[in-house]
């Protein structure tokens, strides 16, 4: 798999980013039909990352799995 048919699967349009999941191959994509050859606009301006997340930098994108962590934990133990 190339890093452009990877790249579309960090597109903002939620059609493409639920796509070409594998980092090596693409025979787990074609498999489970979830591959896709080119994105809806050209790869040099396909917009990339969820919209939430681009102010935070290195530091924010580190913490960010572990905030979500201690949140499932704690709907967990209130039995949510």
């Amino acid at each position: 798999m190339s890093p452009d048919m990877h790249r579309l699967h960090h597109s903002r349009a939620e059609d493409e980013s639920r796509r070409n999941f594998g980092f090596c191959l693409s025979v787990w994509d074609k498999i489970f039909r979830t591959y896709r050859a080119t994105p809806h606009i050209a790869h040099e301006t396909l917009p990339l990352g969820l919209t939430g997340f681009r102010q935070g930098g290195l530091i924010e994108a580190l913490r960010h799995p572990c905030v979500i962590s201690k949140t499932a934990l704690e709907k967990h133990l209130k039995g949510g």
